[in-house]
């Protein structure tokens, strides 16, 4: 089996790294923490120092008093320039399918048709 320590090492460190982000984007949990704790692989400073942050973003007990209480704006947010650039994404990535949750039919059949699409 594979060792995942130092994912950042791989020759296909970068495909690797996009593709997990595909896969925080699905609407399962189990998929999604699975996903982070490989990002937090790549040994990214940014992301080690956000991952219990990140991993209440995609708890569902969690993630609406996470929106509430982690700052996102320039003014107010504990984010560097650099640190924003790799845990935006991360945390849209966690919520996309949040959007989609307990909306109904019509909302849930678009965001299958999207998310097969991707």
């Amino acid at each position: 089996m594979m060792n995942l320590n130092k994912l950042k090492n791989l020759e296909s460190a970068q495909e690797l790294y996009e593709l997990l982000l595909v896969f925080l984007r699905k609407g399962h949990v189990n998929i999604q923490k699975n996903a982070l704790e490989c990002l937090i692989k790549f040994e990214k400073e940014e992301i080690s120092k956000y991952a219990e942050n990140i991993r209440k973003f995609i708890k569902p007990e969690t993630y609406k008093d996470q929106i509430l209480e982690f700052k996102l704006d320039p003014e107010s947010s504990p984010l560097t320039e650099s640190q924003r650039k790799i845990i935006v994404p991360i945390i849209i990535s966690t919520l996309y399918p949040k959007l989609f949750e307990k909306k109904g039919v019509k909302n849930k059949k678009a965001y299958q048709d999207t998310n097969r699409s991707k």
